[in-house]
């Protein structure tokens, strides 16, 4: 009697990926969102809820770089420019 094993189909799985216009809309409302949190007229949940929404959304792609070059461009503190 012959025993014969089935392959192991380890670390295979269909990579899913974020269309690029998605990525760059995000990134313009992302920029909007935190001039209108620097500037006073939003509430920082507001902002947090945002982000916190798209990166559920995306974290089912493989989007890890894009969440980190998209993350690490931005800044909450003011800008030296409106410091007198």
């Amino acid at each position: 009697m012959k025993i014969t094993s089935a392959p192991l189909r380890l670390g295979v799985y269909r990579q899913r990926r974020l269309k690029r216009r998605k990525g760059v809309y995000y990134a313009q409302k992302l920029r909007r969102l935190t001039a209108a949190y620097r500037r006073g007229d939003l509430p920082l949940d507001d902002l947090t809820a945002s982000v916190q929404g798209w990166v559920n959304h995306v974290r089912y792609g493989n989007t890890t770089g894009l969440r980190k070059a998209l993350f690490r461009s931005i800044s909450l503190t003011e800008s030296k420019e409106n410091v007198p």
